[in-house]
């Protein structure tokens, strides 16, 4: 669906762009600067122009929400680890019975494999590298934000080394994304 989006903003474009044949209604095809009166000329323009900007100003609303849509549900998914992570919260009984029970970094690990497997699968899929560029740069920051909110509600807590561990595992995968994203997005200017 998003290149077929950015299919189509590369066809309008070209169609919009393209002054020299013009269709006329009775289907002859006539050049629109030698056989058109100026009046003619000035109101099929605007006419033109107008929905020139109508399409594209509502071909960048659907991209800009199916970047939203994407983006949320990668960070509802990080919501829901960073909440399973919260068991681990110093002081819980489940935290010490949690804590001997899983000792190697299982969580992470499922997490990072996620989100590396769907953000390879966008990368491959995408043609379109600066939307591409856009929604990592997104996904990234809203992860920092929600890992900095998840930290902000335990500032008087004590994180275990699990915790840690994890977080820092998270942090690292989105950095390292984002870094691989822009390098092979730049890659291409």
């Amino acid at each position: 669906m998003i290149n077929s989006i950015t299919a189509i903003r590369m066809q309008l474009f070209s169609l919009c762009n393209r002054h020299e044949v013009e269709v006329s209604p009775d289907g002859k095809q006539n050049d629109t600067a030698e056989n058109q009166s100026p009046n003619e000329l000035s109101m099929s323009q605007p006419t033109s122009v107008r929905m020139y900007t109508e399409t594209e100003a509502f071909l960048e609303g659907v991209h800009r929400q199916m970047s939203v849509i994407l983006t949320d549900h990668l960070l509802s998914v990080l919501s829901t680890v960073l909440n399973r992570l919260a068991r681990y919260d110093e002081g819980t009984i489940l935290s010490s019975i949690l804590t001997l029970a899983k000792s190697d970094n299982e969580d992470g690990k499922n997490y990072i494999h996620y989100i590396e497997a769907n953000l390879q699968i966008l990368c491959h899929n995408l043609i379109d590298d600066v939307y591409l560029l856009s929604i990592f740069e997104r996904w990234y920051v809203g992860q920092l934000r929600q890992v900095d909110d998840w930290l902000a509600h335990r500032q008087e807590s004590v994180l275990t080394a699990y915790q840690i561990k994890y977080l820092s595992a998270i942090v690292r995968v989105g950095l390292v994304n984002l870094l691989i994203a822009f390098a092979e997005g730049f890659s291409g200017f």
